[in-house]
């Protein structure tokens, strides 16, 4: 099977829905997020505070060119939410596999945004601050996502379970057609 590159905004489920598809369909999970700091032994928000976003952006291209310099079939990749804002990752994402945009209304990813405080952009906002920075930064992202996308799921009203059984069956489709 071709690889599987999950993107969305943070909190549209993009890991859990990679998770998944580990255990439906036993494909390996590679989320680019988790592979940094594995290799960088510093957490995201340490990266942010200590390097500035633009180096932890640049480990993110560095992660994908591994990747994509790979032979790995049958994969999930799963990137993080400022990824697909980049040309240069685009590019590498269609290289390393069919890429599903995830997506997911403002006010449900606000709500499951709300207590995580592991994500550094979005350090000291809650409340309506939190919702109005979600919305401008999914202004700014969409054109993005929507470029690297190959198919688009509104994941709304969805679990992730049914998340992942569209995409395998989008995949097993996409598979015969070959």
């Amino acid at each position: 099977m071709k690889n599987i590159v999950l993107v969305g905004f943070m909190g549209a489920g993009k890991t859990t829905v990679a998770r998944e598809l580990e255990r439906m369909a036993g494909l390996s999970v590679l989320d680019t997020d988790e592979q940094i700091v594995r290799e960088d032994g510093r957490s995201i928000a340490d990266i942010f505070a200590q390097d500035g976003e633009e180096a932890f952006r640049q480990m993110e291209t560095r992660t994908l060119e591994k990747i994509a310099c790979s032979d790995a079939a049958g994969m999930v990749v799963s990137v993080g939410g400022g990824l697909p804002c980049r040309d240069k990752n685009r590019r590498l994402m269609k290289k390393i596999g069919h890429c599903f945009y995830l997506k997911a209304p403002a006010d449900v990813l606000c709500a499951r945004l709300q207590a995580d405080r592991s994500r550094p952009v979005l350090l000291g906002k809650s409340g309506d601050d939190l919702k109005q920075h979600v919305l401008r930064l999914m202004d700014r992202r969409e054109a993005a996502y929507m470029a690297a996308a190959d198919t688009v799921l509104d994941t709304w009203g969805l679990t992730p379970s049914m998340t992942a059984r569209q995409i395998l069956s989008i995949m097993q489709r996409m598979e015969k057609r070959v």
